[in-house]
């Protein structure tokens, strides 16, 4: 059960979310698919839970970029 529960095994193809996540560049957007994942293809039941936990990486992946663009344009302003 913790290799390869049936919650992470239940996509048609047999492919989990691990094997997309290991592909995503950014931590937070990985872990965001991963719990959209879940609500998809029959997680663990608490399908709101899974969606409110995949929108707070979400956010925080926003919040970070929108960080580091006005960090960058600040930095590149002519003086």
């Amino acid at each position: 059960m913790v290799h390869h529960p049936p919650h992470y095994t239940a996509h048609p193809a047999g492919i989990e979310a691990i094997d997309v996540i290991r592909h995503a560049t950014n931590y937070n957007l990985g872990t965001a698919l991963k719990y959209i994942w879940r609500v998809m293809w029959g997680g663990k039941g608490n399908d709101v839970e899974d969606i409110s936990k995949a929108v707070w990486y979400l956010q925080d992946w926003l919040n970070q970029t929108q960080q580091v663009t006005r960090a960058t344009y600040l930095h590149d302003e002519p003086a």
